[in-house]
C-alpha cells in the first residue's frame, strides 16, 4: 500500500490554513477581551473618582448650608434684640432720667440732713471723753482721723487732737472735713469701715451715757447717713451710666439692625443658591446612577458573552482540528492508484 503524497500535502495545507485562520480569530478575540478588560479597569477608576466627587459635593452642600443657616439665625436674633432695644430706648431714657432726678433730690436731702448732727455737736463734751483709756473710743476716733484726715493710724494722738482740733478750733475743721467729704473718692474698704463703725457694741453702749453720750449719738447719726449717701451715689452713677449707654448704643444699633437685615437677605440668597445647586446635583446624581447601572449591565452581559464566545471558539477549534486531522490521516491509509 502506497501513500498519495499529493493529497496528503494538499490536506495538510488546508489544515494549516484553517489552523491559521482559527489562531487569527483567537488572537482577535483575545485582543478584544484585553481591550474590554482595560476599558472596565479604567471605567471602574473613573466611577470611583466621580463617586468621590459627588460625595464631596454633598458634604460641601450640607456643611455650607448649615453654616449659612446658623449665621442667618444668629443675625436674625441680633436684629430682633437690636430692634427691641431701639423700640424701648426712648422710654428707658425717660424712666431712668426721672429716677435719676429722684435719686439726686434724695441725695441733696441727705447731704442737707447730714450737717445737722455735726452742727449741734458739743465740742466741750467731746473734750471730756476718756478716749485714751477706752480702746473702743480710741479706735473710733482713730478711724475717723485716718479716713477724713488722710493720715495713718499711728499718727493719731488723742491728746494733740483734743488740744488743737477740739478745744482750740472747737471742732470746726473736723466738722468741715466730715460735711464736705467726697465719698466717691473713698475706697470700698474705707466706706465699709465707716459703716461698720456705727455698729460697734461698746460705742453704742457709751452713746447711752447721759453725761457724755450726746456727741457719740451725733456722730453715729452722721455715720448712718454716710451709708445712705454712698448707696444713693452708687445708684446715681449706675443710672447715669445706663442713660449714657442707651444714648450711645441707640444709633449704633439702628445702623447694625439695618446691616443685619441686608445680611440676612444675602445669606438667604446663598442658602437658596446652595439648595438649587444641590437639587441640580441630585438630578445629575440620578442620571449618573442610571448610566452606571446601564453600564454595569452592559459589562455583565459582556462578561457573559466573553465566556460564551470563548467556549464556542474553543469548541469550533477542537471540532475543526479533529475534522481536518481525520481527513488527513484517512488519506494516508488509502491504497495507491494503479
Amino acid at each position: 500500500m502506497s501513500i498519495n503524497k499529493s493529497r496528503v500535502n494538499n490536506n495538510e495545507d488546508i489544515f494549516f490554513d484553517i489552523v491559521q485562520v482559527l489562531n487569527q480569530k483567537l488572537e482577535a478575540t483575545s485582543t478584544s477581551y484585553q481591550d474590554g478588560d482595560k476599558f472596565y479597569h479604567e471605567y471602574s477608576e473613573f466611577i470611583s473618582k466621580l463617586t468621590g466627587t459627588f460625595e464631596g459635593l454633598q458634604i460641601y452642600y450640607q456643611q455650607n448650608r448649615s453654616i449659612y443657616q446658623n449665621s442667618k439665625e444668629y443675625s436674625n436674633m441680633k436684629r430682633k434684640s437690636d430692634l427691641e432695644f431701639i423700640d424701648t430706648a426712648d422710654g428707658s431714657i425717660k424712666d431712668k432720667t426721672e429716677e435719676l432726678i429722684s435719686k439726686q433730690n434724695h441725695l441733696d436731702d441727705l447731704l442737707r440732713r447730714i450737717k445737722t448732727p455735726l452742727e449741734v455737736i458739743d465740742y466741750r463734751k467731746v473734750a471730756k471723753l476718756d478716749v485714751q483709756e477706752n480702746e473702743s473710743l480710741n479706735n473710733f476716733f482713730t478711724v475717723l482721723f485716718q479716713i477724713y484726715y488722710g493720715d495713718s493710724r499711728e499718727s493719731f494722738d488723742w491728746a494733740q487732737f483734743r488740744k488743737e482740733d477740739v478745744q482750740k478750733e472747737k471742732l470746726k475743721g473736723f466738722q468741715s472735713r466730715l460735711i464736705n467729704a467726697d465719698y466717691t473718692n473713698m475706697t470700698p474698704e474705707q466706706i465699709d469701715t465707716l459703716v461698720r463703725l456705727k455698729d460697734d457694741p461698746e460705742i453704742l453702749k457709751l452713746s447711752k451715757n447721759k453725761k457724755l453720750g450726746a456727741p457719740l449719738v451725733d456722730l453715729l447719726v452722721y455715720l448712718n447717713y454716710v451709708g445712705d449717701i454712698v448707696k444713693t451715689q452708687e445708684e446715681i452713677r449706675t443710672l447715669q451710666y445706663d442713660i449714657c449707654v442707651i444714648k450711645h448704643d441707640k444709633p449704633k444699633r439702628e445702623g447694625r439692625a439695618e446691616i443685619e437685615s441686608h445680611m440676612m437677605g444675602v445669606k438667604q440668597e446663598n442658602i437658596k443658591y446652595l439648595e438649587n445647586m444641590n437639587n441640580e446635583f441630585l438630578e445629575r446624581a440620578k442620571i449618573f446612577a442610571k448610566v452606571v447601572g446601564d453600564t454595569d449591565e452592559m459589562i455583565r452581559v459582556f462578561k457573559e458573552e466573553k465566556v460564551k464566545v470563548g467556549k464556542m471558539i474553543e469548541k469550533e477549534y477542537s471540532r475543526e482540528i479533529q475534522h481536518i486531522s481525520e481527513g488527513v490521516y484517512e488519506q494516508v491509509e488509502q491504497p495507491a492508484e494503479p
